[in-house]
Parts: structure tokens; C-alpha cells; sequence
């Protein structure tokens, strides 16, 4: 099966990408869904599938690719600012370490040259 899909256009794919949504969509009802609703969650699954086996590529329309990017960079600015805020925690942490030794060293060189 991956050896037909590796081979097929990628006009065919996204055709038969959504064949596939369209006849999952048809064939099972989830209760309390909307019809829009249980669209999006097929889609999501067979995008996840296509994924997952590498046969994504050329699948989707360009205006579909599109949303994916864009939610790819929301994704990337919350890791980035995640990754800022640990950074800046850790350097907290080190500057108020640094310091409580920088103090418990100049009580000791107290102790020492008052002797």
C-alpha cells in the first residue's frame, strides 16, 4: 500500500485524501458533532496518518499548507517565549546563588582576618 501511495501524483493524493475524509465522514456518525465538526476531526486523522507514514507531502492545498504554517510559528513562539522564561529563571536562580555564596565568602574572610 505505501508503495502505491510513494508512487502516485500528488494530484492523486490529495484526491484521495479527501475520498478518504469524505467516505470516513460518511460512514461514521459522531453523536452530539456537527457535521463541520466531525469534517475537522477526520481530516485531522488522516492528515495525522499521512503523516505519519511520510506520504503528506503534496496532499494538501496550498491555502491548507498555509494554515498549517501559520500554526507551526504559533507553535515555535510559544516554545521560543517558554525558552526565555526558563532561561531568565535559571539565570535568577544563578545570580541569587552567586550572591549567597559572594556573602557567606566575605563573612568567612571576616571571621579569618579577625583572628
Amino acid at each position: 500500500m505505501r508503495e502505491i501511495l510513494t508512487n502516485t501524483s500528488p494530484e492523486e493524493l490529495r484526491e484521495a485524501r479527501l475520498n478518504l475524509i469524505d467516505r470516513m465522514n460518511e460512514a461514521i456518525d459522531i453523536p452530539f458533532k456537527s457535521e463541520k465538526e466531525e469534517e475537522e476531526y477526520f481530516t485531522a486523522i488522516v492528515d495525522f496518518l499521512l503523516t505519519r507514514y511520510g506520504l503528506d507531502k503534496g496532499t494538501k492545498l496550498p491555502e491548507e499548507q498555509l494554515v498549517d504554517v501559520e500554526n507551526e510559528l504559533d507553535v515555535v513562539a510559544v516554545e521560543y517565549e517558554v525558552s526565555e522564561n526558563i532561561y531568565r529563571n535559571s539565570m535568577e536562580e544563578l545570580d541569587a546563588k552567586k550572591k549567597s555564596l559572594e556573602a557567606r565568602k566575605a563573612e568567612l574572610e571576616a571571621m579569618i582576618s579577625s583572628e
